[in-house]
C-alpha cells in the first residue's frame, strides 16, 4: 500500500485587493496526481514559483486545497478529526532550506531536540536523555555539542540538527525543502550522504525539493518536474535524466553542466526561452507552449493530460516522438 497519494490536487490562494485591483485568485497547484511508496524518496525539480514549496505545504494540510485530496497511510489529510491531526504531526516532518530559521537561537540544542521528542509523550529524565543523544549521533554529531545554542554550529551542522529535530518525532514521512541549497558542494554532498542513509536505516519514505539535478539524480528513486503548478513528467530518476520525454524536462537536463571539458565543448544546449508566465495570467493550451522550440499550432489549443511511457507518465502531446 502507498503511504501517500495526491488525487487530482487544486490549490489556489486569494489575493489581497487594492482599491485599483479586483479580487485575484493564484492557481498554485493544479490537477496533481502521484503516489509514494513506503522507504521511497521522491525528487521533485522545477523552476522557482513552479509550486514545489506549496506542494510540501499542502501535503503538511498548510495550503488552501480546493480540490482534490491528499491520502496519507489511508486517511484524507482534509479529515476534520483531531486525532487524525495530531497524528499527521507525529508522522509527517518537514526539513527547511534555512536550518538556522527553524532553530531558535536562545534554546540550546539539547533542550530543542528534547521539545520534539517530548509531543509523542512524557519520558523519564534518563531515557529521554538517551534518546536525544540517539538522534543527536544518528545525524553524525557529537553529543558533547548538544548543550550549545545555534549560532555555535556550521551551516552544515545546524541541517544536522534540523534533521535529528525533524527525527525527534519519529515520522514515517520526511519532506525536505530545498535544505542543501545554502551549502557548500561538498557538505551538500555529506548531507544527501545522510538523507540517503537515513532512507535505508529507517525506511523513511522521503519527499525532497531541490532546484539541483545533481542532488535529485544521487537521491532519488523517482523524479517528478512541475512546471507552472502542474506535473509534466514523472518516473525513475536514472529514465527521466538519461531521456527526458517533455521539453521541459529535456530543458533542465541540457542546463546541467558536465564535468568533461571536450563534451561540454561540443553539446549542444537549447536554453530555455523568457521568463515562465505569471500563474495569475496563465496562457491558453500547454502552460510550457511559449518557451518550447517543439511547440505546434495544437500546442496553443490543448491542454496536455498525463499518459504513460512504460514506468514514466509524460504530460505532452509529442512525447511519443521521443519515446522511441
Amino acid at each position: 500500500m502507498d503511504i501517500l497519494t495526491l488525487s487530482h490536487l487544486n490549490v489556489q490562494f486569494q489575493l489581497e485587493r487594492s482599491f485599483w485591483q479586483k479580487k485575484r485568485t493564484l492557481q498554485a497547484l493544479t490537477d496533481v496526481s502521484f503516489s509514494l511508496k513506503p522507504g521511497e524518496i521522491l525528487g521533485i525539480a522545477g523552476e522557482s514559483g513552479s509550486g514545489k514549496s506549496t506542494l510540501l505545504k499542502a501535503i503538511l494540510g498548510m495550503a488552501p486545497i480546493t480540490r482534490g485530496d491528499i491520502i496519507f497511510q489511508g486517511q484524507s489529510i482534509q479529515s476534520d478529526s483531531v486525532a487524525q491531526k495530531r497524528s499527521l504531526r507525529h508522522e509527517v516532518q518537514m526539513v527547511f532550506q534555512n536550518p538556522y530559521g527553524s532553530l531558535n537561537p536562545r534554546m540550546r540544542i539539547f533542550d530543542a531536540i528534547a521539545e520534539a521528542v517530548l509531543t509523542r509523550g512524557p519520558l523519564p529524565r534518563a531515557e529521554l536523555v538517551s534518546r536525544v543523544e540517539g538522534l543527536f549521533e544518528a545525524v553524525g554529531l557529537d553529543v558533547s555539542l548538544l548543550n550549545r545554542f545555534p549560532h555555535a554550529f556550521s551551516g552544515g551542522q545546524r541541517q544536522r540538527i534540523a534533521l535529528a529535530r525533524a527525527l525527534a518525532t519519529q515520522p514515517s514521512l520526511l519532506l525536505a525543502d530545498e535544505p542543501t541549497s545554502a551549502l557548500d558542494v561538498s557538505v551538500q554532498a555529506q548531507i544527501l550522504a545522510l538523507f540517503k542513509d537515513l532512507q535505508q536505516r529507517l525506511g523513511l519514505s522521503i519527499i525532497f525539493v531541490s532546484h539541483s539535478l545533481g542532488a535529485l539524480a544521487a537521491i532519488a528513486d523517482r523524479l517528478a518536474i512541475l512546471y507552472l503548478g502542474r506535473l509534466v513528467e514523472i518516473g525513475p530518476t536514472a529514465q527521466v535524466l538519461s531521456h527526458p520525454l517533455h521539453p521541459y524536462t529535456q530543458a533542465l537536463r541540457a542546463a546541467v553542466i558536465t564535468p568533461a571539458p571536450r563534451v561540454e565543448r561540443d553539446r549542444k544546449v537549447t536554453l530555455l526561452s523568457g521568463e515562465p508566465p505569471s500563474p495569475l495570467h496563465p496562457p491558453t493550451g500547454c502552460p510550457f507552449h511559449p518557451r518550447c522550440h517543439f511547440a505546434v499550432a495544437e500546442c496553443q489549443l490543448r491542454m496536455p493530460v498525463m499518459s504513460p511511457y512504460g514506468e514514466r507518465q509524460v504530460a505532452c502531446i509529442r512525447a511519443s516522438e521521443w519515446s522511441k
